[in-house]
């Protein structure tokens, strides 16, 4: 009998494709539709769009053709209407009966040609990092996650920046004239530019451009970090002596002003000066400042730039020991995305990150009714920590965790 379930697993193994249940590897290149902030949000739309092998396929699949006619439909209604709006904007979003048919398209299309999903899975979802949180799924279930994450994406940025409801998570809306002259923009593009390949094409296309006629590119603003503002740390990193720290970095959370002529708060000052501090009595070799282009609304000034001009003027702290992060419109996400960057940066993981804000920040983040893990596991569906504990009145420590690698375009502004 043993003998015939060894034949058994033996034929299994031979006649079913083995799958590397891989995750992010820091030395994959991305791959570009040419707006690095939508990539952020849509990134298996981006991969999907620029596999041959994989677009004939869905463009041969009838249940997927069936929803590409409907969006072409839209299309020539859009042409049809000239100046004036079509009915409903949210034509171009994914209904929920859309979004199940379209799984069950894409588990029909990978069952039966699965060698080449799992080409493109494991060469490019897997290694990017933005579905880290599947990772110890198997191809299909990590395809079909990818495809949830990406099809909420695209009704969020159609939702917020098309249909004007706005979203809790990030920016007010358009005003009336800048709406109006977004969504004639996008009709003219919609017209004139996009094309209609695949079942996805037109609602990628919408999402991305609806990004950039609203000016929501701060995704991708200062990007590529490493060979721009982070040049001079990043090269560093390498040579750095960690043996010699308790600490990989101080991280210092932005605090935004309160008017727009004012580039850096007293509070994020006072938390710079606190951080100075702990850097000058070597616990750490880098201090992050975290923070994006974030209050007053429509800010010119970024919170991690000012603050790394401030410690650079005041201190004299040298470049190379400053990194920006310059995305981060929430506490939430001033971890997550220092995480991105621990390992994106080879940063070493097991060691804990000192966290430097006001008092009453760290008692939020690290208070004993776990409000801040409900909030986290809220908005970001997980903890981007682990082992959270205050060390002192102002400061926390916390160990990174890798599904902060997952890119969440529910807020496609700091995904």
């Amino acid at each position: 009998m043993k003998h015939f379930f060894l034949i058994l697993f033996l034929a299994w193994s031979l006649t079913s494709p083995a799958q590397t249940l891989s995750g992010f590897n820091p030395d994959y290149h991305y791959l570009s539709s040419g707006n690095l902030a939508a990539d952020k949000n849509l990134y298996l739309l981006t991969v999907l769009e620029q596999d041959p092998a994989i677009c004939s396929l869905l463009q041969n699949c009838l249940p997927l053709k069936l929803i590409q006619d409907q969006h072409i439909a839209f299309r020539h209604q859009i042409q049809d209407a000239g100046n004036r709006f079509p009915a409903n904007f949210s034509s171009l979003c994914y209904t929920q009966a859309d979004s199940l048919n379209i799984s069950n398209a894409l588990a029909d299309l990978y069952t039966t040609n699965q060698a080449i999903f799992d080409d493109m899975i494991g060469k490019h979802l897997r290694p990017s990092g933005y579905y880290q949180r599947f990772t110890n799924d198997d191809n299909k279930t990590l395809l079909l996650k990818a495809w949830g994450v990406v099809c909420a994406g695209c009704n969020h940025i159609i939702d917020h920046y098309g249909a004007q409801n706005k979203s809790k998570l990030y920016s007010t809306l358009p005003d009336k004239r800048r709406y109006y002259d977004s969504v004639q923009a996008l009709f003219l593009a919609l017209t004139n530019e996009a094309t209609d390949t695949l079942f996805c094409t037109l609602t990628s296309f919408t999402a991305r451009r609806l990004l950039t006629i609203n000016g929501a590119g701060n995704a991708a603003r200062h990007e590529p970090l490493q060979e721009g503002i982070n040049k001079p740390a990043y090269n560093k990193i390498p040579v750095t002596s960690w043996n010699n720290f308790p600490y990989s970095l101080i991280l210092i959370l932005g605090s935004g002003p309160a008017d727009s002529v004012t580039s850096l708060s007293p509070t994020g000052r006072q938390r710079c000066d606190t951080a100075v501090l702990r850097f000058q009595a070597g616990l750490a070799p880098f201090i992050v400042v975290s923070g994006g282009y974030v209050h007053p609304e429509g800010t010119k000034y970024c919170e991690a730039i000012e603050m790394k001009k401030y410690l650079m003027a005041q201190y004299n702290i040298p470049e190379d020991a400053i990194i920006t992060e310059p995305f981060a419109r929430h506490t939430t996400t001033n971890i997550r995305n220092t995480n991105r960057i621990i390992y994106h940066y080879a940063i070493p993981a097991y060691k804990p990150v000192m966290v430097i804000s006001s008092q009453s920040h760290i008692s939020s983040i690290t208070d004993t009714t776990h409000s801040f893990d409900t909030r986290n596991l809220r908005e970001l569906g997980y903890l981007p920590y682990t082992s959270m504990a205050r060390r002192a009145p102002s400061e926390a420590t916390y160990l990174p965790n890798m599904e902060s690698l997952q890119m969440d375009p529910n807020d496609p502004l700091d995904p």
